[in-house]
């Protein structure tokens, strides 16, 4: 929180403390975060597969699924992002 109040319009700051409070099982935070940061970058990348992910964890597959639809083209390639689709999708 320290670095976020340093940096607060940081979307790579906010993406961090949402994948932390993800990893920690706060999805409530972790979307918030999440969701802040995609307000500022709408077309970063790993931001849109954390909220994907938080999305996904809270059952919200659907969401989920049009989450990930918005990683943009070339990143859909990189073998992790191909792989949580498959995954998640199935």
């Amino acid at each position: 929180e320290q670095a976020l109040e340093s940096i607060p319009d940081s979307p790579v700051m906010l993406n961090n403390a949402g994948l932390a409070c993800l990893l920690i099982g706060q999805t409530t935070d972790a979307e918030k975060y999440i969701r802040k940061a995609l307000e500022i970058d709408a077309e970063f990348s790993q931001a849109n597969i954390n909220l994907g992910d938080v999305l996904y964890t809270t059952d919200r597959t659907q969401e989920a699924i049009e989450t990930y639809k918005n990683i943009p083209f070339f990143d859909l390639m990189h073998p992790q992002s191909e792989k949580r689709l498959r995954y998640k999708i199935v």
